[in-house]
């Protein structure tokens, strides 16, 4: 992906339906591609959604686009530092959470070199984080068996099909 005039090399671009933005996936000009939404996105209201250390962390991971350029959880916290700010590690990865969740940025993060948090550029690098992160999923579920075996398992689990949306 070169110079996409649609996502401006994001990987991402905005769709309305219904009145809501939405971000999908940018098929770069193919027309058999299908976008695939990924969540809503709320734009207008991530001023006001964020304190000014956590606007300072979106705009800084948000212009990290692809794997290559991902920054890392300690350059965050120096970065923050700079301007004053006493943040933890925890507390920049508190705030990706609430990017994710309640912003729905889709904010990828490497767990191998060059580690730290960036915007897919790629459908690949999209894919390899939604493998991942329902890898881990899965895992947590698993795990949670060893502290109160379910039998109703996939009961439970079916039931928070609605989470997912349609």
């Amino acid at each position: 992906m070169a110079n996409c005039s649609i996502c401006d090399d994001t990987g991402w671009r905005t769709e309305e339906r219904d009145g809501t933005s939405y971000a999908v996936r940018c098929d770069h000009g193919r027309a058999a591609a299908k976008p695939q939404p990924v969540g809503e996105i709320l734009p207008r209201l991530i001023p006001v959604l964020l304190s000014p250390a956590e606007r300072l962390i979106h705009d800084l991971v948000v212009a990290r686009r692809g794997e290559a350029q991902a920054i890392k959880n300690r350059e965050l916290v120096e970065r923050l530092e700079g301007i004053g700010e006493r943040w933890t590690e925890r507390d920049v990865k508190t705030t990706i959470k609430k990017l994710r969740n309640q912003a729905r940025l889709p904010i990828a993060a490497t767990k191998s070199p060059p580690y730290g948090y960036f915007v897919p550029a790629t459908a690949e690098e999209c894919d390899a984080c939604h493998d991942r992160l329902f890898g881990e999923g899965i895992e947590l579920i698993v795990l949670s068996q060893l502290f109160r075996a379910d039998s109703d398992l996939r009961e439970r689990l079916w039931g928070q099909f609605e989470l997912i949306g349609k």
